[in-house]
């Protein structure tokens, strides 16, 4: 079968693997759709922590079952299902508790013994697969993964302080946390970037008000168009001065939450922080909530997600699509491999 991998920093290629056996527990999933990650990027550079050249590329995928093992009771050949690429313990305290990112037995896509998932054929453990409503398609289905990644994040905003939300950053994740902040309760949802385009698209896609902050002040673009800030904040992009711009924006109360992995330290304003009597935490990856939420968005904006995907190519442009990523060669929202 074919196999997407990334040789070596910087350079892709296709190889004929075989396909994978499956243990008792697994299915065997044809993927039709594969998302490219930001964190595929960091592998074109060399710089994720975890994934090396040479590896097998991917994790973002949904398709269609074509066997199962001895021990698979739940799902059957013909279903089509999503894949949260994370297999885990399932018992630790962490996996109890429905986080699995901290399990200390996780691992994923692409590390050991896992193959990466820009493949045409991928084993899958049978928790991990998430059978996908019936008007939600393959390309859809693609978009679980990291849809639930932006999910996870609005979630750490309490319901009552849903009436506005800013995402700091409006490219992939950013653009799928403002399709999702719409069906999760929040009233205003507002977006802040560099590029106008991604600011333009998501205008299209359902936010009220865009900042451009290579031209504008954040704080006074909001405060002049809202007042007295917001009260939920998504930093999904990073930049030196990202928090100290968050903290200047968000509602007294309110809370800010980082997604962005931006490397080097970053200057912590605390005076304001602390009069502002805000919360600032992490988020990191998703869980089984998080993926069933997603399944009733991706059914519930179908058209919106859609725009979300703004290429579709074969296997076979793997170096071509990577490169227009990483060099924004074009405005590009996500992109996927039809496979």
């Amino acid at each position: 079968m074919k196999s997407v991998w990334m040789a070596e920093p910087a350079k892709l290629e296709v190889r004929e693997i075989p396909v994978p056996e499956i243990s008792p527990e697994e299915v065997l999933l044809k993927i039709e759709y594969a998302g490219i990650c930001g964190s595929d990027l960091h592998i074109y550079h060399n710089t994720h922590s975890f994934r090396f050249p040479p590896v097998i590329v991917g994790h973002e995928v949904a398709g269609t079952i074509v066997k199962v093992g001895a021990h698979v009771e739940r799902l059957k050949v013909g279903d089509r299902v999503a894949v949260l690429p994370m297999h885990t313990c399932g018992t630790c305290e962490w996996c109890q508790k429905d986080l699995p990112a901290h399990c200390p037995e996780r691992y994923m896509p692409g590390q050991d013994p896992w193959i990466g998932a820009c493949v045409e054929y991928l084993n899958v453990d049978q928790r991990l697969c998430y059978q996908l409503p019936e008007d939600v398609d393959t390309k859809l289905g693609a978009l679980c993964e990291p849809l639930a990644v932006a999910v996870h994040a609005l979630s750490k905003i309490p319901e009552d302080k849903r009436d506005s939300v800013l995402m700091m950053g409006a490219g992939a994740i950013g653009h799928l946390a403002v399709i999702a902040a719409r069906g999760m309760g929040f009233q205003k949802v507002i977006v802040s970037d560099i590029v106008e385009k991604n600011i333009e698209l998501a205008l299209e896609n359902g936010a009220d008000f865009g900042v451009n902050v290579s031209r504008e002040n954040l704080a006074e673009a909001i405060e002049k168009k809202y007042g007295d800030g917001v009260q939920g904040i998504v930093i999904t992009a990073g930049s030196k001065d990202v928090l100290k711009e968050a903290i200047s924006v968000v509602r007294k109360t309110g809370y800010i939450v980082t997604i962005t992995m931006a490397a080097g330290d970053m200057p912590f304003p605390m005076v304001p922080f602390i009069f502002s009597e805000s919360h600032i935490c992490a988020s990191l990856n998703y869980n089984d909530a998080d993926f069933k939420q997603c399944l009733t968005l991706l059914s519930r904006e179908k058209a919106r997600f859609e725009k979300a995907i703004t290429h579709v190519v074969p296997f076979e442009a793997a170096q071509e699509i990577f490169d227009t990523l990483v060099y924004k060669k074009e405005p590009t929202l996500k992109a996927m491999f039809k496979v």
